[in-house]
């Protein structure tokens, strides 16, 4: 229960921080500022980091949500300074970081594993030196699937395969595909990044 309680006061900090937003620009970091040291203390350390891009990322409702300062205000009903709204979205924000962080955190894991693969797949010569390239390459694109053309025209992959035959490329997709370290798509191949789940 503490925690949840130093959760609640992280956000009704920021959003107290923010009632005096009029005053000065400076509020709106402040605000943010307050929301992280006290996340942090209660422990959501790696979590409060990712709360400003939460922010960033939902900003019309984060600014539709902002307290009006109470001398802006004096002519409203009892109960219109109720900060429960903006509270709820801070925590929906602090699960989104949680969730994010496991994510990030799952993520290196499973690039680590893949590359200790891949390096024993080469040291057993079970891939070649091009082969094993091509796999750390693909380990770092974001980008759409790879075939014979990307492989042998556009960067990073034409250093590999440029000089090399189409022939060469064909090869290596289907060695390395169905060794299961690539999966089919339309438009070319990704890499299989559950390569080792099953």
């Amino acid at each position: 229960m503490a925690g949840e309680e130093a959760v609640v006061r992280a956000a009704l900090a920021h959003y107290h921080v923010l009632s005096l937003r009029p005053l000065s620009a400076a509020f709106v970091p402040a605000a943010l500022l307050a929301e992280t040291v006290l996340l942090q203390a209660a422990g959501h350390r790696l979590p409060a980091c990712l709360m400003p891009e939460y922010y960033l990322r939902h900003a019309a409702r984060y600014e539709r949500l902002w307290p009006v300062h109470p001398a802006l205000r004096p002519q409203d009903p009892p109960g219109a300074d109720d900060p429960t709204p903006f509270v709820a979205f801070c925590l929906d924000g602090l699960l989104w970081a949680l969730r994010e962080v496991g994510g990030r955190v799952a993520e290196g894991v499973r690039r680590v594993v893949l590359e200790r693969h891949y390096q024993e797949l080469r040291q057993s010569r079970q891939v070649t030196a091009r082969q094993h390239a091509l796999l750390s390459l693909l380990l770092d694109a974001q980008g759409p699937p790879v075939g014979i053309r990307s492989l042998c025209r556009l960067s990073p992959y034409s250093l590999l395969y440029g000089r090399a035959s189409e022939q060469t490329a064909r090869r290596d997709l289907k060695r390395l595909s169905g060794m299961g370290l690539l999966a089919s798509e339309a438009g070319g191949f990704v890499l299989n990044r559950g390569v080792l789940c099953g």
